[in-house]
C-alpha cells in the first residue's frame, strides 16, 4: 500500500480517493470519499480552465443553501435551490 496526498481543483483527480479532505480558509470543514460529501448535501463545482485563466464554473447543489464563489477579487454569492445547477461566466 501507498498513501498520497493530492492537492487538486478537478474532481476527476480526486473523486475515487479513499478520503477527501475539504478546506477553507486553511481549515479542514469537511471529509469523507467523494459520495459521502455529496451525501451530506454540499456543493459540487465543475470548473473550466483556459490560458491558466478560469473560464467558467457550474455549481451543482444537492440540498440548496447559500454558496460563496471566490475567484480571485471577485467573490459570487448565491441562495441555491435544491438540485439545481448554476452556470457562471468569467
Amino acid at each position: 500500500g501507498r498513501t498520497s496526498f493530492v492537492i487538486a481543483h478537478r474532481l476527476s483527480t480526486i473523486k475515487d480517493a479513499d478520503l477527501i479532505l475539504v478546506m477553507k480558509d486553511g481549515d479542514i470543514v469537511e471529509q469523507g470519499s467523494h459520495e459521502a460529501l455529496l451525501a451530506r448535501g454540499g456543493f459540487e463545482v465543475d470548473m473550466e480552465w483556459s490560458g491558466g485563466k478560469l473560464r467558467k464554473a457550474v455549481i451543482h447543489s444537492r440540498l440548496g443553501g447559500p454558496c460563496s464563489l471566490r475567484y480571485g477579487r471577485t467573490t459570487l454569492d448565491i441562495d441555491t435551490k435544491p438540485g439545481m445547477a448554476y452556470h457562471v461566466t468569467f
